[in-house]
């Protein structure tokens, strides 16, 4: 079996046991009056298989989220913060080297403050 697939039949086991888990937290320490509900309403196997159901979809795909997260390799992406040169931080020079070409001046380059907006009333 592919890797990936054991991965997400994993992290889908792990979800229904943190749902059975949540669910009985919730019939244990009664929350809402839930207990009670679904032991006297008719249709109360029923609602607690749907809660289950519904509670498993999302503490699965969570935690097959957090498990494909933990796959990348450490120190394996671009490095992060102001100094690490990324595009957003980058000088005019480096973008228009990178580019080839050059881009239009704009205020800071012909040395006027920038343009704050003005609140208006």
């Amino acid at each position: 079996m592919p890797r990936l697939i054991r991965l997400y039949l994993f992290s889908a086991a792990c979800g229904i046991g943190l749902s059975v888990l949540f669910t009985a937290l919730l019939l244990i320490f009664d929350i809402a009056h839930l207990r009670r509900l679904l032991l006297t309403a008719p249709g109360g196997g029923t609602a607690l298989m749907m809660l289950m159901l519904f509670t498993a979809a999302p503490f699965s795909a969570v935690q097959f989220g957090i498990r494909i997260m933990a796959l990348s390799e450490p120190g394996s992406g671009p490095p992060r913060g102001r100094r690490a040169g990324s595009p957003a931080h980058a000088s005019r020079d480096s973008v228009s080297a990178i580019c080839g070409a050059s881009s239009p001046p704009c205020r800071a380059d012909r040395g006027f403050p920038a343009k704050r907006r003005q609140k208006s009333r």
